[in-house]
């Protein structure tokens, strides 16, 4: 079959609709102390500061996690991530300073038998594609599908329908990185203690934001009607 194949870009704008980022908890422990016990109670702490700082359940979600106990080693370590996602980053900025201010109350030590960081991956925006998306498609289509048509007039032959697309990405936003922190201060953790008062929020001036501009690519083959047939080949 014999084929005419167009490359065509649709050229879109995303809108920002909320920010997110990522906190994740260390937990760090000899081999006599249940290092999961600890991690939880932190886990748990942390999930109340947040709470308390303007988000709410649905904006707190599960970011995975792991463990980590080598057997020649005294040492056991324990990472909890959550995401936390709210339009507005004056929110997002005080839910992190609420963090830091919970983690700056605990008891100090060294040596303590318990040790625990905490790391916040920068905020990210998180995009959505505005109403003009799909038009901006469609037309990418109709440019490719007129394109097709003249190249089939100038080659004296038909332009039939449409046999594939294929999508290539160009740019696209990337997935936030995650980075956790190990070592540093030491935190000797004994019990829960939140304060009761409400969380403090932080005085942050946002700037605008531009909206992403994202191209998506499409290779699109059409058949040729009335040609020969044999093996795939371009006209």
């Amino acid at each position: 079959m014999r084929y005419i194949e167009v490359l065509t870009s649709a050229r879109m704008e995303h809108e920002i609709e909320a920010f997110e980022a990522t906190l994740a908890l260390s937990t760090a422990t000899g081999k006599k102390v249940i290092c999961f016990d600890e991690a939880l109670a932190l886990r748990e702490a942390v999930l109340a500061t947040l709470r308390k700082s303007g988000l709410t359940d649905a904006e707190i979600r599960e970011g995975g996690g792991e463990a980590e106990q080598n057997t020649w080693s005294s040492t056991k370590t324990v990472v909890h991530r959550i995401t936390i996602r709210n339009t507005s980053m004056d929110v997002l900025m005080s839910a992190m300073a609420a963090t830091e201010r919970h983690f700056a109350s605990l008891p100090h030590s060294f040596f303590g038998r318990v040790k625990q960081d905490f790391t916040f991956q920068r905020p990210v925006p998180v995009y959505k594609a505005n109403a003009s998306a799909s038009d901006a498609l469609r037309e990418a289509i109709r440019s490719a599908q007129t394109t097709a048509t003249l190249l089939a007039d100038e080659l004296g032959v038909r332009l039939g329908g449409m046999l594939s697309v294929v999508e290539h990405f160009v740019t696209r936003n990337g997935t936030p990185e995650r980075s956790v922190s190990y070592g540093g201060r030491g935190y000797s953790v004994e019990e829960d203690s939140i304060d009761a008062e409400p969380i403090e929020t932080v005085s942050y001036a946002g700037l605008p934001v531009s909206p992403a501009k994202v191209a998506r690519q499409f290779r699109i083959r059409f058949a040729v009607e009335n040609a020969e047939q044999g093996n795939d080949h371009p006209v």
